[in-house]
């Protein structure tokens, strides 16, 4: 955490933002993170049990929140399960404030065109409604 904190700082004193890439379940320092200079965290990862809610309870708006879309449902979901996963989380996690929406890592080509209209759609929809 010490070279973490110094980087974020380092960044911040450039006028810049700092945005840390994670992979898996990182609830158990997630915390920590949130005690440095750090601006984001990008992705919070449903795969690996992570939950944007819980994420948020535990960092209460110190640090910004990247990510909860599943990639395996934008790839093999339906552009209905896509809508309604992104719809659930934008209703639960939003108002709060310190979320951008994402997915859980990368999203891939082969991700069908469909499916990622259909978390747009909900996007645009949930803001429209704001």
């Amino acid at each position: 955490m010490p070279y973490v904190h110094e980087w974020a700082s380092a960044v911040k004193s450039m006028g810049l933002y700092s945005i840390m890439h994670t992979d898996g379940n990182i609830m158990p320092f997630i915390e920590l993170l949130a005690h440095t200079e750090l601006h984001a965290v990008q992705a919070i990862d449903p795969t690996a049990g992570m939950t944007m809610r819980a994420a948020q309870e535990l960092v209460k708006g110190r640090l910004c929140l990247c990510g909860n879309m599943d990639c395996g449902m934008l790839l093999t979901g339906t552009p209905d399960e896509v809508y309604q996963a992104t719809k659930k989380l934008l209703t639960e996690c939003v108002a709060d404030g310190g979320v951008i929406l994402g997915t859980s890592n990368a999203v891939q080509p082969v991700v069908p065109m469909e499916n990622y209209r259909a978390m747009l759609a909900a996007n645009r929809e949930y803001v429209q409604t704001q």
